[in-house]
């Protein structure tokens, strides 16, 4: 890929890899492996499709060679023709992960594949085109076009599949994981700062209450997985909105910025100890429920007492 560039030969040949390895791993289970193979494949490839040597040059004083910075590096030269790419990447492993979910005895494998492959090329489309990070409404509508996708797979396979269906249960999770995946890519994108803390609490709800309906089993370790993301978003600004916080007391950024989260994590420990499953999670909501309440309350009293 890094020799021939973008040319037609170059995704051509990234698309025969893609389908040999799906069609292998759809005809032979014991090469089932080779539908992730295909995925991870595909995306390094899509991923590093305009990273050329090009992009490294040569230190004038150390004479060392030097990287450009990561926005540089992943800069797309054609934003349309590396967007039709990851179109035509997607499609291909998308319905190739779709009828090896239908039909193939590698099914959870497939099913991973074809739930993957959407989020992963936007998230590559993404951060090629848009050199800032900043929100992008565009991207952001066609993740969120991917998740009702991959929810209805969910809903349709959940239907389809009979209920003693080898790896059905492991097919029916792929799809709603991915759907969890690319809805938290699409909140990623179009929100920023506070906003992208509650949408993504509201996420971890919005799982909790998707389990009462639709009880997946891999619903409560991906609740758990974005509340990880709350957590580390906290972590990285604690003032939820940087510079912009302002002095009022109490009814500022901070408010919802912690107490959404809190509520949401309540909220989960609260339903998901009301339903069957795994109850590891609960308590560990629970937790974060306490200890977002404390951080509720600690930092608008730090906030009030020291002018904002």
């Amino acid at each position: 890929v890094a020799a021939a560039g973008t040319g037609a030969l170059t995704v051509t040949l990234i698309a025969i890899m893609a389908l040999v390895l799906m069609a292998l791993a759809s005809e032979w289970p014991a090469a089932r492996g080779l539908a992730v193979t295909a995925l991870v494949v595909t995306l390094l490839a899509y991923g590093l499709l305009n990273v050329t040597v090009s992009n490294i040059v040569i230190d004038p004083v150390t004479g060392q060679p030097t990287v450009a910075d990561f926005g540089d590096l992943l800069a797309s030269p054609a934003g349309s023709d590396y967007l039709g790419i990851g179109i035509l990447l997607g499609v291909i492993l998308t319905l190739a992960g779709l009828a090896g979910a239908i039909a193939a005895r590698g099914r959870p494998q497939l099913a991973v594949a074809g739930a993957f492959a959407a989020p992963g090329l936007i998230a590559f489309a993404y951060l090629n085109t848009s050199r800032a990070l900043s929100a992008s409404p565009a991207f952001a509508v066609a993740a969120l076009v991917a998740a009702v996708y991959l929810a209805s797979v969910t809903e349709y396979l959940g239907r389809r599949l009979a209920a003693d269906a080898k790896g059905r249960d492991g097919a029916i999770s792929a799809y709603a994981v991915g759907c969890i995946t690319t809805l938290g890519a699409a909140l990623t994108i179009a929100f920023e700062r506070g906003m992208l803390t509650v949408s993504l609490a509201l996420l971890v709800a919005g799982i909790a209450w998707v389990e009462t309906r639709r009880p997946v089993a891999a619903l409560r370790p991906t609740a758990l997985a974005v509340a990880a993301v709350v957590i580390a978003r906290v972590v990285w600004d604690p003032r939820i909105v940087g510079d912009d916080l302002g002095t009022t007391i109490l009814f500022n950024p901070l408010l919802y910025g912690y107490g959404m989260p809190t509520l949401c994590f309540a909220y989960a420990a609260w339903r998901f100890g009301r339903t069957p499953g795994d109850p590891r999670p609960v308590p560990i909501f629970e937790a974060l429920a306490v200890i977002f309440t404390a951080l509720t309350a600690t930092v608008e009293v730090h906030h009030a007492m020291n002018g904002g």
